[in-house]
């Protein structure tokens, strides 16, 4: 009974989080503006500086609409076929619905400027995320 009773905890606390539900993102590029993807109410845009420059901190702004009780924002920087080596940048509340922080990003050793910002949005048991691509450097 106490081998059962372990292995049913056990299988709770090793149980995947639900699976987070993607939006569809408009094709906007969130360099000096901000691009939204909404869904069902639910609304996240982002918003980074005119310029993204490499090896310079640079500010992004994430707002989030439709979502109660959100427990934490962070943006994960990616280009596709490429492991550049960039930690999720966790977002501080700086307003009702606003979040906001600082990244990173290396230069790519190909040259090559295509990045994909994901922003994700934990609250209450659900997540939702919201991809943006834009173009670095330069």
């Amino acid at each position: 009974m106490l081998v059962v009773a372990a292995a049913a905890w056990w299988a709770r606390q090793r149980a995947a989080a639900p699976a987070a539900v993607l939006l569809p993102a408009a094709p906007c590029e969130p360099r000096g503006r901000a691009c939204e993807a909404a869904s069902e109410g639910v609304r996240i845009s982002l918003e980074l500086p005119p310029r993204v420059p490499y090896l310079v901190r640079f500010p992004a702004t994430v707002r989030v609409g439709g979502i109660e009780g959100v427990a934490g924002v962070q943006v994960r920087f990616a280009m596709e076929g490429m492991d550049m080596g960039v930690q999720p940048v966790a977002l501080r509340r700086a307003a009702a619905g606003t979040w906001r922080g600082t990244a990173v990003l290396p230069v790519c050793a190909s040259g090559r400027r295509d990045w994909t910002a994901e922003v994700e949005v934990i609250a209450g048991g659900g997540r939702w995320r919201a991809r943006f691509g834009f173009a670095a450097g330069g």
